[in-house]
């Protein structure tokens, strides 16, 4: 039977539909698909139980939705602006969605009259009670008739800021649970007061720095990258016509000092969960070609820190501090992860590693970034797994700038939570541009360049060799060589060097970037010339298990050996490159 709430819902002949977690609808056509059908609305409820509830806003209900979203300061910014009485719902994030009778004057859309403050109008919705994510939503005032929309949702004329906060008002010293807000709020009162970006960092550092005046938690003080956060939020937004957005110009923090006084500084040191593998605060990535063993090495690596032990493969020192990680996958699927945790026994039950499954994921939009930092922030993750960063999104890859967008959200989830970012990521199909090593991970070189850590797989699953393409802040260390065992448990076998920098299998990635059966000698030297030298070359594919050379045409084709599996990389080590 359907919850009371619900029932009220229909009896109003307000039509409704289910949504994920996310607040996605789950039905085909999105909220085109709200009904008032009971017999429909319990099929959904029955199929997806403890799905969130929502409803239509605009024309087609009459009601028009104030959304006040604390997480972008909309408790502040609501400070300016008188709500008339009407029905209202605790939202599960903390928020508060305010109904009123429907109007065509106001536009659907986030930010639209100041931060933190939504419309939902024609084209929207709203979740609903008793739907709970967080905490349930629940009604408040539902006796009272709907209010007619305040004229400040829809007209110009008032000014669209929080420009009332007086720092003189402000009592010292700031309580710890209120030192965010307080401090934005300075910030905005300080942008309406026409201040330059610059005078606020100062002012606002001064007051962090000062304990009576902002006593702060020694685990996790305030940094420039929370002032530079504050600055932005607030200058995002212009103090009057939304129409002067585009006028505002980028906030540059640019305050260069001498190199004495920057030794002076009281910067933290560089340090590792895992040595050379896991940097506190550090970007890793695990990249290699398909199937290569990459979420086996990222999850042996997340047992391991968060187990505490010692070292990891006995090989790279380990903090032992145990902090809570969470492994995110997109591509295995919930029966494999699940394989693979059993396989792996009780050094994957753990308490502090968290573990989901999920599809179609979009790290740029909004509703899943609430998501995700809603569950950062309860759990205290400290250590953040992707894997594959190919599935994080649906942008192009291949485009700076889109990757710029994930890489600095990333970046903004390490300052915020003091996080590590660890990713795992695919390299880029064998063709006439193919590299060796990092150089492979497929997309915009964006990503390789925003990492501090980079590392390879080559080799087989069963025979995996990872290598350390980049280290900004410790020392490469040398090629090791690794066993997987049947329990998906991986053990070291030794260190190597790698005589051979280009492989039988990369040279038969560029014969079939030709996409022919059979290849001119001259091009196909021609085309692999551009990555290897061509004493490699003649060396390969004298040796080649894949490749043959046809003498009397001078053409180059596939054998019917490369069908089966090869172990290419291993093979040209050779025994003598083995170091017990």
């Amino acid at each position: 039977m359907l919850p009371s709430e619900l029932q009220t819902i229909v009896e109003k002949g307000l039509p409704i539909f289910p949504c994920n977690s996310l607040k996605k609808p789950i039905t085909i056509n999105g909220f085109y698909d709200a009904t008032t059908d009971r017999q429909k609305i319990q099929e959904w409820a029955n199929k997806h139980p403890g799905c969130l509830w929502a409803m239509p806003t605009g024309k087609k209900t009459g009601i028009t939705v104030l959304d006040i979203d604390p997480r972008h300061g909309g408790h502040i910014s609501i400070e300016n602006f008188n709500i008339p009485n009407t029905p209202y719902v605790k939202t599960g994030g903390g928020g508060w969605h305010y109904y009123f009778k429907y109007s065509p004057k106001c536009k659907s859309g986030s930010d639209t009259i100041a931060p933190g403050l939504d419309i939902r109008n024609d084209g929207a919705y709203v979740v609903i009670p008793p739907s709970k994510t967080d905490n349930p939503y629940t009604w408040c005032d539902e006796e009272l008739p709907h209010s007619d929309v305040p004229e400040w949702m829809y007209t110009e004329k008032y000014e669209k800021f929080n420009k009332n906060f007086d720092l003189k008002k402000q009592g010292y010293p700031i309580p710890p649970g209120e030192q965010d807000i307080t401090l934005f709020r300075f910030v905005c009162a300080m942008k309406h007061q026409k201040q330059p970006s610059g005078m606020i960092f100062d002012l606002i550092k001064a007051i962090i720095n000062d304990p009576n005046k902002c006593p702060q938690e020694k685990e996790n003080p305030f940094t420039d990258k929370d002032i530079e956060r504050w600055i932005r939020s607030a200058f995002k937004y212009p103090d009057d016509k939304k129409e002067d957005k585009g006028k505002i110009g980028s906030i540059v923090f640019f305050n260069p000092i001498r190199a004495t006084e920057f030794k002076q500084k009281n910067i933290p040191p560089v340090e590792w969960y895992i040595n050379g593998l896991i940097q506190k605060r550090g970007r890793t990535m695990i990249s290699a070609k398909e199937g290569m063993g990459k979420s086996f090495l990222l999850l042996n690596m997340l047992a391991s820190v968060c187990s505490g032990e010692d070292s990891f493969l006995g090989r790279f020192k380990c903090s032992q501090e145990k902090p809570n990680a969470m492994y995110v996958d997109f591509e295995l699927g919930e029966s494999s992860i699940h394989e693979r945790l059993c396989r792996m026994g009780e050094i994957t039950t753990l308490p502090n590693l968290f573990i989901q499954s999920i599809y179609n994921w979009e790290i740029l939009e909004e509703e899943y970034q609430l998501a995700l930092e809603q569950f950062i922030e309860k759990e205290n993750i400290k250590i953040i797994a992707f894997d594959p960063l190919g599935n994080l999104w649906s942008g192009d890859e291949n485009q700076r700038m889109a990757v710029k967008g994930v890489t600095d959200y990333l970046d903004y989830l390490m300052d915020k939570y003091s996080a590590s970012i660890v990713v795992t990521h695919h390299w880029r199909k064998a063709t006439q541009h193919a590299r060796e090593g990092g150089e492979m991970a497929a997309g915009s070189y964006g990503w390789t360049k925003w990492l501090d850590n980079h590392v390879t797989i080559q080799g087989t699953t069963e025979k995996m060799v990872i290598s350390c393409e980049k280290n900004r802040n410790d020392r490469k260390w040398e090629k090791i060589l690794l066993s997987l065992d049947d329990k998906f448990l991986l053990r070291y076998s030794g260190t190597l060097e790698n005589k051979t920098k280009f492989t039988d299998d990369d040279l038969a990635g560029i014969f079939r970037s030709f996409n022919s059966p059979r290849v001119l000698k001259k091009d196909f030297l021609e085309r692999s010339e551009k990555v290897c030298s061509k004493r490699t070359i003649y060396d390969l594919l004298k040796r080649s298990k894949i490749l043959k050379e046809d003498k009397h045409t001078k053409e180059i084709f596939e054998s019917a050996e490369s069908t089966e599996e090869q172990d290419t990389f291993i093979e040209e080590i050779e025994e003598s490159a083995w170091d017990d």
